[in-house]
């Protein structure tokens, strides 16, 4: 239970800052640092840097990486309008899995969602 404790705590303190959120949205993607900086065109030790709050991105590239992490640009600047955020990072997630899945599969997951939201 303390490793969960601490586990939440260090998310809380992340997310004090603009690195720490754009860190954890990354993460909730399961994009590297090396994946995220390849489709930015800037180098692995730039998100380091903003990671680690040493500097911050631009205002460009903070537009950039909302819409590359699918959270809003208010997120990642403020913290505020977390749920937008997590629902967009969700969103996306979700869009990534159903890429991977075979049509008989999304054939299932049609229908079992239609029967969960109706």
């Amino acid at each position: 239970m303390d490793s969960k404790n601490d586990t939440m705590d260090r998310e809380k303190l992340q997310n004090n800052t603009i690195g720490g959120r754009i860190k954890i949205a990354r993460e909730n993607l399961n994009l590297s640092k090396s994946k995220l900086s390849t489709k930015m065109h800037l180098s692995r030790s730039i998100f380091r840097q903003w990671e680690r709050g040493i500097s911050n991105p631009s205002t460009a590239h903070l537009v950039k990486l909302a819409s590359i992490l699918g959270v809003s640009f208010e997120w990642l600047v403020t913290g505020e309008n977390s749920a937008k955020g997590d629902d967009n990072t969700k969103t996306l997630r979700i869009n990534q899995l159903l890429e991977k899945t075979t049509p008989k599969q999304k054939d299932y997951l049609l229908e079992l969602l239609s029967d969960i939201t109706h």
